[in-house]
């Protein structure tokens, strides 16, 4: 749109796109119809602007690589996030509780979490996972999940805000995340700010967020 418009304009007025997707990563071109058209528009879009905002170092490589843009062109500003210090010394004595804190839809990898849960219940039964979020697959996801674990072994706690999600990092072992795609992964760091270690499907985000803190605290599934 900014595009045509400053066909229209006397004075050209220099255009800035903000990635937040992760765009470059053929998983992220997978997941759906839209994001495929999405993909291809972004094509044109970025080759017409002036600058762009990455969140990652890895983002950005890949941006550069896949669309053929100068690096030079893109800056990396990741999204801020209060009091962040990641934490170097994970405890090993936590709680046996597969955390889950996610948009519940299915481009988030959702249904790969319930693979996971299935492959854990074939070796052991001693864990528990707790959800939070909502989202349009709320009602089929939960579903699926009850189908695997017992009640007592799920804790459903639904949209919280950011002072609520504080209180419950204690009462998680591991933060998993499932999404194919992550461009930056705020719930991944607030996890490790928290002192929760991370299993994460590995996407720029995770790239980046490991040359940060190293393997210790983040693996990759």
């Amino acid at each position: 749109s900014a595009y045509f418009l400053n066909k229209l304009n006397p004075k050209v007025v220099p255009i800035q796109i903000q990635l937040h997707g992760d765009i470059a990563n053929p998983a992220w071109k997978k997941i759906s119809l839209q994001n495929r058209i999405r993909f291809n528009l972004a094509k044109f879009s970025m080759s017409k602007a002036n600058g762009i905002r990455a969140v990652s170092n890895s983002q950005a490589l890949k941006v550069a690589r896949i669309f053929k843009i100068k690096k030079a062109k893109i800056s990396v500003i990741p999204v801020p996030i209060n009091n962040l210090r990641l934490t170097a010394d994970i405890s090993s004595k936590r709680p046996k509780t597969l955390g889950l804190i996610v948009r519940i839809h299915n481009d988030r990898g959702i249904y790969n979490f319930i693979k996971l849960v299935k492959s854990l219940t074939v070796v052991r039964d001693d864990f528990t996972v707790v959800i939070a979020g909502d989202g349009p697959d709320e009602s089929r996801f939960l579903k699926e999940i009850k189908e695997l674990l017992p009640k007592s072994k799920i804790r459903f706690l639904g949209h919280l805000s950011e002072k609520e999600l504080k209180k419950v990092w204690r009462k998680v072992g591991v933060l998993v995340s499932n999404a194919p795609a992550e461009s930056y992964g705020r719930v991944m760091r607030e996890a490790l700010v928290a002192g929760v270690p991370v299993w994460a499907t590995k996407s720029s985000g995770v790239e980046d967020l490991i040359s940060k803190t190293g393997k210790d605290s983040v693996r990759i599934l």
